[in-house]
């Protein structure tokens, strides 16, 4: 718990600068409800006409009051491990000290492109 505390306090600082960035920039009157959101493109499957899918979901702060530890991903390495804020769910991996955020991505799509 203590590792996943310290990873959350990483992003959400990570995630507070690049808000502070994002004050610089202009916004039209009567267009201040402005978020910023991550965007994915994913393929379709192979099995599907070939089409990419625009993914949007929020860039919020991992809420680290509400932290539960799913699980290590195996038993040979537990420094690689699932938690949860409640809202997203994240994978840790120590080799490469990467944080990696389930997208949900089939419930989050909000546009498709037909590859031609």
């Amino acid at each position: 718990m203590k590792l996943a505390k310290g990873i959350a306090e990483i992003r959400n600082a990570r995630i507070d600068s690049s808000c502070a960035n994002a004050k610089g920039f202009k916004v039209e009157a009567g267009n201040a409800n402005v978020h910023s959101v991550y965007h994915v493109l994913m393929p379709s499957s192979k099995t599907e006409k070939a089409k990419i899918f625009v993914v949007e979901t929020s860039y919020d702060r991992i809420d680290v009051e509400k932290l539960s530890i799913i699980g290590c991903t195996s038993s040979n390495n537990p420094t690689n491990f699932f938690f949860s804020d409640g809202h997203h769910t994240y994978k840790y991996t120590s080799a490469d000290s990467q944080l990696h955020m389930n997208f949900n991505n089939q419930n989050i799509v909000c546009d498709e492109c037909k590859v031609i």
